[in-house]
């Protein structure tokens, strides 16, 4: 791979989902990068794009049996999986912190997926939506074809 900061490496990794084009790098099944920001397995979200749910959930399984995974990365995972009660669950506990309007607009800046839950999920986050006038659903430059919302 040619990227050998961790940032442009995830930088890269978001991009060739967007386009379409992991599909002509193999590189994008290898192992995350040290320093790289995602804290799952990144393949997991290359599986989602090609509609195989069960092996991403299979990672995701895997790895959280050992490791210890935020609720935030777990809001991703499983809109890009095409799971929204979970994904709205999710929501709804990030919602309900101190800094959930905060926290819930970090995983729609770095999902890229759109809308990854339901803003009846979040009063709190709709409410700093709606003061602020914010378009909602958010642009979808990536599309898991699991998340049909």
């Amino acid at each position: 791979m040619w990227a050998t900061n961790p940032g442009s490496n995830d930088s890269r990794f978001i991009a060739l989902q967007a386009t379409g084009q992991y599909r002509d790098d193999p590189s994008v099944y290898d192992p995350n990068p040290e320093g790289s920001l995602y804290q799952v397995p990144r393949r997991l979200f290359i599986h989602a794009l090609e509609g195989e749910i069960d092996i991403a959930r299979e990672i995701i399984n895997e790895f959280q049996a050992e490791n210890p995974v935020d609720a935030m990365t777990m809001l991703t995972v499983e809109a890009s999986l095409g799971n929204r009660d979970a994904a709205n669950a999710y929501a709804s506990e990030l919602d309900a912190k101190f800094n959930g309007p905060f926290l819930l607009n970090e995983v729609v800046w770095n999902c890229f997926c759109g809308a990854p839950f339901d803003l009846e999920a979040t009063p709190n986050f709709k409410a700093r939506i709606e003061e602020a006038n914010f378009p909602w659903p958010p642009p979808t430059p990536i599309k898991f074809p699991a998340k049909d919302w």
